[in-house]
């Protein structure tokens, strides 16, 4: 809901659109109360959920993904697989985004459930010349679960070699 509200905050003459994706099935009341905030916007879209081979498709779609999450995250496989599309992210300023989303770096970030505050960062995108561009260049490379796994094995060594000494 934040985000179809900060949405709706941009003026109409911006030329984006946004789609959104997900399951709408086992949250039919959550899911009529975003339809009924999109209301008739026609630059707003559905789409529901989408198969794990279609993400390829998906993101090569979209400019920028958004993360409006208000709890924390882990490491949310969603940031991966945008960045590993080139596409930036924006994202709440909360743990586990804000560890991989650096604000004016990879993406952009704004405050907790403030709507006003996504819709600036959202405009921004749509009218500082170059920002988008600046954002998807400064993308580095993506882990791949292995790296990750490698890098924990190592950090738990370490860690137990320190504690035996």
């Amino acid at each position: 809901d934040v985000l179809i509200r900060a949405f709706k905050m941009l003026p109409s003459e911006l030329d984006a659109t946004l789609s959104i994706h997900g399951g709408l099935t086992g949250y039919e009341y959550f899911v009529e109360g975003l339809r009924g905030l999109a209301g008739d916007d026609e630059r707003i879209t559905f789409y529901g959920a989408f198969s794990r081979e279609e993400i390829g498709r998906v993101f090569s779609e979209i400019d920028v993904l958004v993360v409006p999450s208000r709890w924390y995250e882990n490491a949310p496989g969603v940031l991966f697989e945008a960045f590993a599309a080139g596409a930036p992210v924006v994202a709440t300023d909360l743990g586990g985004l804000s560890e991989f989303v650096g604000h004016e770096e990879n993406g952009l970030l704004f405050k907790l459930d403030d709507a006003e505050d996504l819709a600036r960062q959202l405009r921004r995108l749509g009218e500082k010349p170059g920002l988008l561009e600046r954002l998807k260049r400064a993308i580095g490379p993506v882990k791949t679960v292995g790296e990750y796994a490698d890098e924990m094995e190592e950090l738990y060594d370490t860690l137990l070699r320190n504690r035996t000494q």
